[in-house]
C-alpha cells in the first residue's frame, strides 16, 4: 500500500511548478557536490569560517522514494536554532561564489540558477511548506509499511494523514518547518523592523512582502503562494484519494453490496472510531458488524466453520 502512497506525492512533485523547483534545485546541489571532491572542500571551508557544521547534499532523483527528498530538504533547510546560521546560508554563500569564479561554464550557469532562487521568498516559504507535507507522508508510509497494520489503523491513518495535509492550505502543523519560518519574519515585523528587510540565516531575500504573514493563518500569505500551496494540497489529496478511494469511505457512503463496504465496515474494529458516549456505545457498530457476518459468512462456512460459531467468530 506505501508504494501507492509513493506514487501519489511522486505525481503531485510533477505536477506542481513550485514542487519541481525545489526538486530541480535539490537535483543541481547534489550534482555539484557529489562529482567535484573540490566543490565539497570548498564547501567545508566556508561551513568552518562560519561555524557551521554541514551535510553533503543528498540525491533525490532516480528514485521514488519520497523519504530521499524529505530528507534532502531537511538537510538543507537546517540549523541549530531558528533564526541562526545553518546549511542553507552556508551552501548559498559558496553557490554564489562559483556562479561569480568558476571556469566551468555549465557549473556558472547552474549556480547562478541555484542562487536565483534560493534568495527567492517565495521559493523557500514554499521549500519549508513542501518539508511540512513529507513529514505528515512519511509518517503515513510508516504506517503502511509497519508489520503490526491492521485494516482500521490504516483506515484511520489514511483519514488523519488527509485531513492534515488539507489543513496545511490554512494553518500551519504545530512547530512546524513553516510555522518556525514565519514567526521569525513576524517577531522581526514585530519588532519595528521594515519587513522587506528580513534576513533568513543572515540572507537577504527577494521578493519580500509588505505584511508579515501569520502562521495561523495561511491566508495572509501572497496570493501566488497560497494558491501554490493549496494546488499542492489539492494535487495530493486527489492523488490519495484516487489510490485508497476504498479505505477513505464510510460505510454509509458506499450504495449497495460489495467489497468496498465490507473494507469500510472494519473501521468498528478500530477503538479510536468509537464514541465516547455509554449509551451509543451500546449500539455502536452493529450494522457493520451484521454486514461483515453476511458478507464472510459463506467463506467461513467453505472453510469449515459451524454457522452457530459465525456470529461468535466476528
Amino acid at each position: 500500500m506505501y508504494y501507492r502512497l509513493e506514487l501519489a506525492v511522486m505525481d503531485m512533485l510533477k505536477k506542481s511548478n513550485l514542487s519541481q523547483e525545489v526538486m530541480d534545485v535539490l537535483h543541481l546541489l547534489y550534482k555539484t557536490y557529489h562529482y567535484s571532491p573540490k566543490s565539497r572542500r570548498e564547501l567545508k571551508a566556508v561551513a568552518e569560517h562560519l561555524s557551521v557544521k554541514v551535510r553533503n547534499p543528498t540525491r533525490v532523483r532516480g528514485t521514488r522514494w519520497t523519504p530521499h527528498v524529505e530528507k534532502a530538504l531537511r538537510i538543507l533547510l537546517k540549523c541549530s536554532s531558528p533564526g541562526s546560521t545553518g546549511q542553507y546560508a552556508v551552501v548559498l554563500e559558496h553557490t554564489e561564489h562559483l556562479a561569480s569564479s568558476s571556469r566551468s561554464a555549465e557549473v556558472k550557469g547552474r549556480s547562478i540558477t541555484v542562487a536565483k532562487r534560493m534568495r527567492n521568498f517565495t521559493f523557500i516559504t514554499y521549500a519549508h511548506f513542501l518539508l511540512d507535507i513529507l513529514y505528515i507522508v512519511r509518517g503515513l508510509s510508516e504506517t503502511l509499511q509497519s508489520n503490526k497494520a491492521i485494516l482500521p489503523t490504516v483506515m484511520s491513518a489514511l483519514k488523519t494523514a488527509v485531513s492534515q495535509i488539507e489543513n496545511l492550505s490554512v494553518k500551519c502543523l504545530p512547530n512546524s518547518s513553516l510555522q518556525q519560518f514565519l514567526n521569525l519574519v513576524h517577531r522581526h515585523q514585530g519588532q519595528g523592523h521594515d519587513p522587506t528587510e528580513f534576513k533568513f540565516q543572515g540572507i537577504a531575500l527577494k521578493g519580500m512582502p509588505g505584511e508579515a504573514a501569520d502562521s495561523s493563518d495561511l491566508t495572509t500569505l501572497p496570493g501566488n503562494i497560497l494558491a501554490a500551496m493549496r494546488t499542492t494540497v489539492e494535487l495530493i489529496v486527489t492523488g490519495i484519494r484516487e489510490r485508497f478511494d476504498n479505505l477513505l469511505c464510510s460505510a454509509d457512503d458506499i450504495q449497495g453490496p460489495g467489497a468496498s463496504k465490507a473494507v469500510a465496515c472494519f473501521t468498528v474494529l478500530n477503538h479510536d472510531t468509537w464514541p465516547e458516549h455509554d449509551m451509543e456505545l451500546l449500539t455502536h457498530g452493529e450494522a457493520d458488524i451484521e454486514y461483515l457476518i453476511q458478507w464472510f459468512g459463506p467463506l467461513l462456512k467453505r472453510c469449515g466453520t459451524r454457522d452457530d460459531n459465525i456470529n461468535y467468530s466476528l
